[in-house]
This record gives structure tokens, C-alpha cells and sequence, in this order.
């Protein structure tokens, strides 16, 4: 019994203890967590449940059935004294301002008239770097040198283009009137800078409208316009072979006066009448006159539109003369075939003193007047919209008409034969046929009694009309081949064609191809023309600076025998990174010997950066063309003879090639003339360029040689007694 007792004491002892160790463990689990969480966060770290204490399953049971102990008063008294506090977030950092964009200058140039503040609209406004030794308008290497755009309708003109830099701003209506800001504009990155330009003031010119009998012509109203030097300003313009003119309408006085409201440097004036009216000048030529004075008589050029070419004084007068006794003459297209596109036929018609360079032909009826008892030859073509050159016009009828003596009113007719169709392939090497590719068809047949002559090539503003010249010749132009490189054209009957492809509209890498000649019978009897492209010739290279920069938009130019000079054909520009790439007719070059001298040879030029010559490496992509361009210099040059001197001199001016024994020739050759002997030669580069001078008399001709040295200065001084020793000169 004892020992019972003994045993239930003993449980009940081990119970207690048991008891007072997990409340101390409770306890001490408490101030574990209140140590490591941070004060306010003391309520938050208590277990929410007790069954998240770690405790034997007998001990876990009992507490569970226990009531939860009371906290003590020292408890209590921390959570009074220490309350839940609310979390306050640290300050962001403030970031800093992001910095402002760079952007070009914004140069703003305003153009107006001098007195009248009026805007000045369709001027060229220019930006040029200024040079800081001479201040001549040239370009600087190294550096952009011009920007130009033309002035609006408000006279403003915007540049956002231009990097910062010191500028001259000039205003120019074509070789005519200019101006220029009071100072240059210093711009700078982020910049507005605003501009003004006065510019020169229209004056009056005084012109006088005058009959044969040469008696005032008084109260007529009529067109007048002028333009200016280099084809600018004014309201007088030519719109392609077409007369597109912004008129005037104008009434003479009782005394035939009028006036034209132009600029002082006004070289040409104009004058028309809805009317059958011819006009001529005096004291000038007509712009299609072929050079001939205007006399107002039977040997001046007459037109109606008429346009005088000389300069028009304004302390004179200029005289119209107005011829009314005229043919008013009409021809007709018989049996013409459709044109190509949508341009139509045109008429030009020239002889004795009419020329009308492009009548425009309408539902198959053209218009003129022209004086009476005159032959005339009138030519039909069409202006090919395939190709934009003014000599790729085909001219597909000739004829030539005696007009009557008698003036009035005169019709007459220009028949087309029977045309036969042909068609056609164009190939690529490949086989493929070649897309968008235009073929000229030249027919050829001998003369007979009665053809036209040949019109007068030489001269005249537009050149050759059909840029071949043949007598007699019919140049048909075909629609662009299709998809399958394919065509169709109608052509006249002729002794026989040949059939050839316009360069202007091949593809790159297949520039050329062998021209192919049939006889009328063949083209009667079907068949289709068959044209093979060449694989072009090619070659590539880089162009640099002075200092060894790529250059883009530098102008790069093959030149040598048998190639026109500045041909389109043989000409490219260099891209961003100054790399070019020049495809070229297959037949014009020859493969060079590698034992010859060379003769071809690559121009490069950029008017900011210079020129430069490299050595040509053809159809050979292992080896590029390099060509580094040298700065600009000016040579002024004084030239005697025992002292004396020279006040006339011819040069040439050479350029020395890489690989070249001789210089070979700029073509900027030809006669000076300057009374105190000294000349001025501009454009020069440096190391490459130099000029041949010499006399031609009855003595005999002596040659002097100037060098312009690699390391020169820009301006280069020398002077030269022919009647020394030859000897090199330089700076």
C-alpha cells in the first residue's frame, strides 16, 4: 500500500516537473522570438497556433486540455510601452535628370525685297563654311561645305541638316542677282538662329512694239516674260520641248511702249499673242535662232511665242517688231499609228527664218504661222517616256513643205505609210528574259528625189534630235519589254533597221549587248528579233580624304580612250561608307595588257573634299580602286616675257595618274586673256594638278610647266618669264 502510495506521489511529482518545463520552454521560446524579430513586430512573430511548439505527443495533449496561462504583469507592460507601429518605407532616391537630346542647328533664312519687305520666293539660299584666311566661298576639307534649298512662297527658307559651323548665307536667283547676310551665323548644337537677306529690287525695263514699216504698234495686248543667266528666276521658263510660260499680260501706250518688270542682270525676254502674230527683236537672237541676229527683216528668226536673248539695258530700249501679213498653216496626220504612251506626237518645225522646236499635236492636227514663200522641213516624233534624255525622241515622219506666197490660211497633210509589226526578245546572259528594257529601232534607205535633207544638227539648244543625225533615218522607239522581256513594235518601211537596246534601261549587271540588222523583206516575212545582254564589265573600290575618312556621295568617274567624258554610262557615287561600285557596257574596254602602259583610268571628286585618280583594276573583285582625294588649291599665276607682260596665254591643265608615265589631260584647256598679265586658275588639287602655259605667234611656241605641290599652301603664287629657261615653279 505504501508502496502504491509511493508510485502515485511519484507520478504526480514527474507530472508537475513535467508542467513547469514546458511552461519554461513556452517562456523561453517567447524571448527567442521577441530577440530576433524587431520590436514592433512582436505580436506578429507569436505562433498562431501552439501546435507549431515542437513537444512530445503526451505533452502536446495535456496542453491542449490545459487553459492557456495568463501573461505576467511585466508582459502586459511591454506591450504597453511598446505598441504595434506602423512601417514607414524608406524615401526613394530622387534619379537624376535625364540629359537633353543634341540636336543639328536650326538655321531659319528669310528673303526679302529691298524697299518693300515683300518675301522673295524660289531663290536658292546657300549656307557656306567661311574661310578664316581669305574668306572666299570655297569648299573646306575635312568639312561640309554648302547646304541650299530655295526660299517658299513666304520667302523662308529652313536648314536642319547643317552641322554647327560658321556660315556665309547667300541668296541667288540663278547666275543673276545676289545677296548675302550682314554677318555670318556662328551656329551651335541645340541652336535657332533666324536670318534675314534683303534682296535686290525688281526694275523696269523699257521695250517697244513695233511693225515692219517700223511704226509703233499701239494698244496690243500681248505675253511678255523674262529670265535670267544659268535658267533661273524671272517668270519666263521652258517646260521640256514644250514653251511653259508663266506670261505677263501687258498693253502698249499710244507710242508701242510697255514695260518689263525684271532684275538689272536680265539676259533674255519673251513675247507671244494668242494670235496668228510673228515676232522678231532687234538688236538681239532668238533662242532657237541657231545664233542668227534679229534684225525685225525677212532674215531674223520669227515666232510666236518669240524670245530675245541679249541683255536688256535699262537705260535703253528693247524693240519688238510684230510681222501680221502671215501664213497661218495646219497640218494633218494621215494613217498615224498610236503613239507609245501617253506623251503624243509633236511637230518641230524649221526652215528659212521659222523654228518651232515642239508644236504639240492634237486629235492628229497641229497648228503655226510661219512668214509666207517659206520652206520648211517638219519632222513628227514622239517624246518616249521610258528614258527622260530630250535626244531619245523618235522622229517617225520627215517631211518638207513649200508654203504659199500669199498669206492667209494653208492646210497640209503628212501621210504614214503601211507599217509592218515586229516582234521581239530581250535576253539576259542567263537566258532569262529582261524586264522594263526599251529597243530603238534605226531605219536606214538611200535617198531619192524629193527626200528632205537632213536638218541642221549643229548648234541648236536641243542638240540632235534623234542623237544619230542620219539622212533620211527613222528612229522608232518600243514600249518597255514585259515580264517575259518581250516587245512589239510598228515600224515604217525602210531599206532595213537596226535593232538595239537603250543603255539607259538596262539592268546593272548586264550593260550591253551586239545591235542586229534586218532588211525590210526579213521583217515582212516575220521572224522575231532576238537581242542577248553582255555581262558588264565592273569594278569597285573606296574614296577617301586627305586624312584617310571614307567619303560618301563623292562622284566617281571612269575616263580613257573610248569613253565619253562624264558619260552617265560610266559613272557612280560612293555610299555611306565611300564604297562604289561601277557596272559598265560590256563592248566599250578591252581587257588591258598587263605589259602596256594603262589608258583608263578613275576621277574621283567631291566638291567639299577635293579629287582624286586611282589606277583601274577591271573585272578583277580581289583588288579594289583606291583613291584618296586631295584638298583644292588656286594658282594665281603672273606670266611675262623679258618683264613684260603677257596679255594672252593658252594652258591646259593636266592631271598626274597613279601607274601613269605621262599626265593625262583634265579637259579645262583653252585661251586667256588678262592685260596685266596675271592669272587665276581655281580648283586645283593638290599634288596632282598642274598647268601647261604657253604662246602661239610667229616666234616659236613656248611651254612652261606649274606644279602644285602636295604640301602646298591653298593659295599658290608663281610667276613665269617665257623668256627664261623652262624651269619647274611652284609655291
Amino acid at each position: 500500500m505504501n508502496r502504491k502510495l509511493f508510485g502515485g506521489v511519484a507520478s504526480g511529482l514527474v507530472a508537475v516537473l513535467v508542467l513547469i518545463v514546458v511552461i519554461a520552454v513556452l517562456r523561453g521560446g517567447d524571448e527567442v522570438v521577441m530577440d530576433e524579430a524587431p520590436p514592433e513586430r512582436v505580436v506578429a512573430a507569436r505562433p498562431e497556433s501552439r501546435a507549431e511548439v515542437s513537444a512530445p505527443a503526451a505533452v502536446s495533449a495535456a496542453l491542449q486540455a490545459a487553459p492557456a496561462p495568463e501573461p505576467s504583469l511585466s508582459e502586459q507592460e511591454v506591450y504597453e510601452e511598446e505598441p504595434l507601429a506602423e512601417t514607414t518605407p524608406a524615401p526613394e532616391p530622387t534619379p537624376e535628370p535625364a540629359p537633353a537630346p543634341k540636336v543639328m542647328p536650326l538655321i531659319s533664312v528669310r528673303v526679302i525685297e529691298e524697299g518693300t519687305g515683300l518675301p522673295v520666293p524660289n531663290v536658292r539660299v546657300a549656307l557656306t563654311t567661311e574661310l578664316e584666311d581669305t574668306g572666299e566661298e570655297l569648299p573646306i576639307p575635312g568639312r561640309i561645305g554648302r547646304f541650299d534649298q530655295d526660299s517658299d512662297e513666304k520667302g523662308i527658307a529652313v536648314f536642319a541638316d547643317a552641322p554647327p559651323d560658321t556660315y556665309r548665307v547667300t541668296a541667288r536667283l540663278g547666275f543673276g542677282p545676289r545677296a548675302e547676310a550682314e554677318e555670318p551665323v556662328v551656329s551651335k548644337m541645340n541652336g535657332k538662329h533666324e536670318i534675314e537677306i534683303v534682296f535686290p529690287a525688281k526694275i523696269q525695263f523699257l521695250c517697244r512694239l513695233m511693225d515692219e514699216a517700223e511704226n509703233p504698234v499701239a494698244n496690243r495686248e500681248i505675253q511678255v516674260g523674262t529670265a535670267l543667266p544659268g535658267g533661273g528666276g524671272g517668270n519666263f521658263a521652258l517646260a521640256g520641248f514644250n514653251w511653259g510660260v508663266d506670261w505677263e499680260t501687258v498693253t502698249t501706250d499710244a507710242e508701242g511702249y510697255f514695260h518689263l518688270l525684271s532684275y538689272e542682270e536680265t539676259r533674255s525676254a519673251g513675247i507671244a499673242t494668242k494670235g496668228p502674230e510673228l515676232f522678231s527683236s532687234k538688236g538681239g537672237r532668238n533662242f532657237f535662232g541657231g545664233g542668227r541676229r534679229g534684225r525685225g527683216d525677212a532674215d531674223g528668226p520669227w515666232a510666236n511665242p518669240h524670245m530675245h536673248m541679249g541683255r536688256l539695258d535699262a537705260e535703253g530700249e528693247t524693240v519688238f517688231v510684230i510681222r501680221e501679213e502671215v501664213v497661218v498653216a495646219t497640218g494633218v496626220l494621215v494613217n498615224a499609228p498610236d503613239p507609245v504612251g501617253e506623251s503624243g506626237y509633236f511637230a518641230r518645225v524649221r526652215g528659212g527664218s521659222a523654228f518651232y522646236p515642239a508644236l504639240p499635236v492634237e486629235d492628229d492636227t497641229f497648228t503655226f504661222s510661219i512668214t509666207p514663200g517659206t520652206r520648211a522641213t517638219i519632222e513628227i516624233g514622239q517624246n518616249v517616256e521610258s528614258t527622260a534624255r530630250r535626244d531619245r525622241n523618235s522622229r517617225e515622219k520627215t517631211v518638207e513643205i513649200e508654203f504659199p506666197e500669199e498669206a492667209g490660211p494653208f492646210e497640209f497633210e503628212i501621210e504614214f505609210e503601211e507599217r509592218a509589226f515586229v516582234e521581239g526578245v530581250v535576253y539576259l546572259p542567263d537566258g532569262e528574259g529582261a524586264k522594263d528594257v526599251t529597243v530603238t529601232a534605226l531605219g536606214a534607205r538611200e535617198a531619192t528625189e524629193g527626200d528632205a535633207p537632213a536638218p541642221d544638227r549643229g548648234g541648236g539648244r536641243w542638240g540632235n534630235w534623234n542623237g544619230r543625225g542620219d539622212n533620211g533615218s527613222t528612229r522608232i522607239v518600243s514600249p518597255p519589254t514585259d515580264e517575259r522581256g518581250r516587245f512589239r513594235m510598228e515600224l515604217p518601211p525602210a531599206e532595213s533597221y537596226t535593232f538595239s537596246t537603250e543603255t539607259e534601261t538596262l539592268p546593272e549587271d548586264a550593260k550591253g549587248s551586239d545591235p542586229l540588222t534586218k532588211s525590210w523583206t526579213e521583217i515582212e516575212a516575220g521572224g522575231e528579233v532576238e537581242l542577248w545582254l553582255k555581262t558588264s564589265s565592273y569594278l569597285w573600290g573606296e574614296v577617301f580624304d586627305a586624312r584617310g575618312y571614307p567619303v560618301p556621295e563623292a562622284q566617281v568617274n571612269l575616263r580613257g580612250p573610248d569613253i565619253p567624258w562624264n558619260s552617265p554610262d560610266f559613272q557612280t557615287y560612293t555610299d555611306a561608307d565611300g564604297v562604289f561600285e561601277l557596272n559598265i557596257p560590256p563592248i566599250r574596254l578591252a581587257v588591258p595588257d598587263p605589259e602596256e602602259p594603262p589608258e583608263h583610268y578613275v576621277f574621283a571628286f567631291h566638291r567639299t573634299y577635293g579629287g582624286g585618280l586611282g589606277q583601274v583594276f577591271l573585272d578583277d573583285p580581289e583588288n579594289r580602286v583606291q583613291v584618296r582625294l586631295a584638298d583644292f588649291a588656286s594658282l594665281q599665276l603672273t606670266v611675262t616675257e623679258n618683264g613684260v607682260p603677257v596679255p594672252e596665254i593658252r594652258f591646259a591643265q593636266l592631271y598626274t595618274v597613279p601607274g601613269f608615265s605621262q599626265p593625262v589631260s583634265s579637259r579645262n584647256s583653252g585661251r586667256m586673256r588678262e592685260e596685266d598679265g596675271v592669272y587665276n586658275f581655281r580648283f586645283l588639287l593638290k599634288g596632282l594638278s598642274s598647268v601647261n602655259v604657253w604662246t602661239e605667234g610667229e616666234r616659236q611656241v613656248s611651254v612652261r610647266t606649274v606644279l602644285i605641290e602636295d604640301d602646298g599652301p591653298d593659295r599658290v603664287e608663281a610667276a613665269i618669264d617665257l623668256a627664261q629657261p623652262p624651269a619647274r615653279s611652284g609655291n
